[in-house]
């Protein structure tokens, strides 16, 4: 069951109640505006519920095409990475900027809530809701193929180049260097302030931006299944990064209160061990997320 968003143009509303009913009968929760009464603050309500939906199907037709709420919903559910289009009318050419968009074909559609239509409308779905990295890993590769017509694995090959399973590279990128070059300058800085050489922990400390670079591709089939693929700094991610220099850093403080060690341990030692234990964190929930795809559980 998912909360779903119906956005159509008014030419279409018969198109649209059709859909939602079906939907309802495969116990979905759906909203469309015919609820809006006259005097309504439609502006919000419409947007309170974009925002609240799992979902957004948007349906294009040669009317909403042209329709400035239609465009305007879709491009609010593109940010919130969870389009997904569908047309009554093969062969339609969707508006520029959506172009990316598999859109499902209901041209054929006979308005049964039990038609294989509806059963890869509830796929889609279920793969917005969970963030399917398989699914999302799939998607990527089709697109990329249909661009260079090569075979599976070259599909897979020829978009690396522009993502990594849905996250843009510069992105990516952007995020390890900020990241770890931000880790690298406090380490370097914190050093010279307890009397050692900057060259002593700058050049190691670079070494940080490769293994945040790491982390973070490794841990993004977590935040694909999370719906949250094509953030650097998803929440999680984000989180347990937090937390692990956190931990390090209150670890190693008991551990000089008492005993006898240096104050140096904390240049030293809390960077590389708080990336140790993110590591351990990264892969255990990468295990966890592979052993539940085998599983049939995202």
């Amino acid at each position: 069951m998912a909360r779903i968003f119906i956005s159509y143009a008014r030419a279409d509303r018969d198109r649209a109640e059709q859909l939602a009913q079906a939907l309802m009968a495969r116990d979905h929760e759906v909203w469309w505006d015919r609820e809006l009464a006259i005097g309504d603050a439609f502006r919000k309500t419409i947007e309170n519920e974009l925002k609240a939906s799992e979902a957004s199907i948007v349906i294009w037709t040669q009317t909403s095409i042209a329709s400035r709420w239609v465009l305007d919903e879709a491009d609010k559910a593109v940010s919130a990475e969870k389009l997904l289009p569908i047309t009554f009318e093969a062969g339609i050419e969707v508006p520029m900027g959506f172009g990316q968009f598999h859109v499902l074909d209901f041209s054929n559609w006979n308005g049964d809530a039990r038609a294989p239509q509806l059963d890869e409308l509830d796929a889609k779905v279920s793969e917005i809701q969970h963030g399917n990295f398989r699914s999302a890993m799939l998607e990527i590769g089709r697109r990329a193929g249909e661009k260079s017509g090569g075979k599976t694995a070259a599909m897979l090959l020829s978009s690396v180049g522009s993502n990594i399973g849905g996250l843009p590279v510069l992105r990516l990128f952007g995020g390890a260097v900020a990241t770890g070059a931000g880790l690298a300058l406090l380490q370097t800085l914190l050093g010279w302030l307890l009397g050692g050489g900057i060259l002593d922990y700058l050049l190691p400390a670079l070494l940080y931006i490769f293994a945040i670079l790491v982390l973070r591709i490794a841990h993004q089939p977590v935040a694909l299944r999370l719906g949250r693929g094509r953030r650097f700094f998803d929440d999680a991610f984000a989180f347990w990064l937090m937390f692990c220099l956190l931990a390090a850093t209150l670890y190693l403080a008991a551990l000089r209160l008492f005993s006898d060690v240096p104050a140096q341990i904390f240049v030293e030692v809390v960077p590389g061990f708080a990336l140790t234990m993110l590591a351990a964190i990264v892969f255990a929930r990468l295990f966890w997320t592979a052993l539940s795809f085998l599983m049939r559980k995202v």
